[in-house]
């Protein structure tokens, strides 16, 4: 397995040295997979090309223990995997990413492809729905997680352990879902996995994205942060056509997905775009949250207090708020498998079957933004419940 340093001097983009700090937090900050760390928070934004790195070095050794042996979302999926709500009902995360790359893949004219490859597929999640979709072709998975590969051959996937250096062989499609944030070089990652495209195959990668203000800026881990138009820019790099940009997805606002081909077979581009923040207006956004939170804590520390949502939002909530100070009653979660009951101090109910005769002195803070269903049985119980996320963020 090959994995190397993250050095943060250059732009992998543009090669550019020069930046400025974007965000500075000390002592501690979180990582995508749901830890508090006593680690502070730095990330810098190239002055040419204005692509956001983190600001810290990272070794070799510290990559492969931190994905390859400690992280954890791969144990937390194999429990349950994360759902979103609209209100129609729930919906798998893996079938909601499946549903927007095969209706963008539609949009482009693919179909039928002989074989695929998922780069960073995990536990196996999306691509198990792949094998079901195209039953012909033949699915390949790699991850550098042991423990994620183990459970994905469980489910039948065929799926190695390793990183993208130690893919081999040729595909019609080859796609990774939020992975290139975590490469220590975006730009080899583009060039290796064009290098195993079959002629006229498709490359697809989707990522956090910056366009509409994602969260994962303060997460300590992710090594890029990228605009859209920056993983434009870095198929360009390697002749490859974008053919399909996409971003503001229903369910996943925050990330951005890309089809290319090579640049022999060209078709016609789509795009589906609107506005986008600069990085400074996300910060404030986020920050002005951070704060508003702090207020509406401070002005409950009689109330018996509750939160509902135990996800990447409540994680990031503990870290830069005072949320950590105070004790939580409890925990409502609409996907409480998810949690290992011992993994937090407090019990973790769904919001149906929470002990009424408490209600009057229960506050809730919310790490979402209500969706009608919710914000009527919020009505209904005459629960006082914040959410930062209405207040015009």
């Amino acid at each position: 397995m090959s994995i190397t340093d993250y050095k943060p001097a250059r732009c992998d983009l543009c090669n550019h040295k020069e930046f400025r700090v974007i965000l500075n937090v000390p002592n501690i900050s979180m990582t995508s997979d749901d830890r508090i760390i006593d680690s502070g928070l730095a990330k810098i934004e190239c002055l040419n090309c204005k692509l956001i790195r983190n600001g810290y070095p990272f070794t070799t050794d510290e990559l492969k223990m931190h994905y390859g042996t400690k992280y954890q979302l791969g144990r937390r999926a194999t429990l349950s995997e994360p759902i979103f709500f609209n209100d129609e009902g729930a919906i798998p995360r893996s079938k909601v990413v499946f549903d927007w790359i095969i209706q963008s893949l539609s949009k482009v004219g693919f179909a039928n492809p002989k074989s695929i490859l998922e780069v960073g597929c995990g536990e196996g999640s999306l691509l198990w729905h792949f094998t079901r979709y195209w039953k012909e072709c033949r699915s390949y998975g790699i991850d550098m997680n042991g423990d994620s590969v183990k459970k994905a051959h469980k489910k039948g996937l065929v799926v190695r352990k390793g990183t993208y250096k130690d893919i081999d062989g040729q595909y019609d499609l080859i796609f990774s879902f939020a992975v290139i944030e975590h490469i220590p070089s975006p730009s080899d990652f583009g060039l290796v996995l064009k290098s195993h495209l079959r002629p006229n195959g498709l490359l697809l990668i989707a990522q956090p994205c910056q366009d509409y203000g994602s969260s994962d800026i303060y997460f300590s881990d992710h090594l890029w942060h990228f605009f859209s138009h920056h993983i434009t820019q870095l198929g360009k790099r390697h002749g490859l056509h974008e053919i399909l940009k996409s971003t503001n997805n229903e369910h996943i606002r925050n990330f951005s997905l890309h089809i290319f081909q090579q640049r022999g077979y060209r078709t016609k581009s789509k795009e589906i775009i609107s506005s986008r923040l600069s990085i400074d207006q996300t910060i404030t956004k986020w920050n002005k949250m951070f704060e508003g939170i702090n207020k509406w804590l401070s002005k409950n520390k009689k109330h018996k207090l509750a939160v509902w949502g135990l996800g990447q939002t409540f994680t990031l909530f503990c870290a830069y708020t005072t949320l950590r100070e105070y004790s939580l009653l409890m925990a409502f979660e609409d996907n409480p498998e998810r949690y290992p009951q011992n993994e937090f101090p407090f019990p973790i109910i769904r919001f149906d079957i929470r002990p009424v005769a408490s209600d009057h002195e229960l506050v809730v803070l919310l790490t979402f933004k209500p969706i009608s269903a919710i914000a009527q049985k919020l009505k209904e119980s005459s629960i006082s419940y914040y959410s930062p996320f209405e207040e015009g963020m």
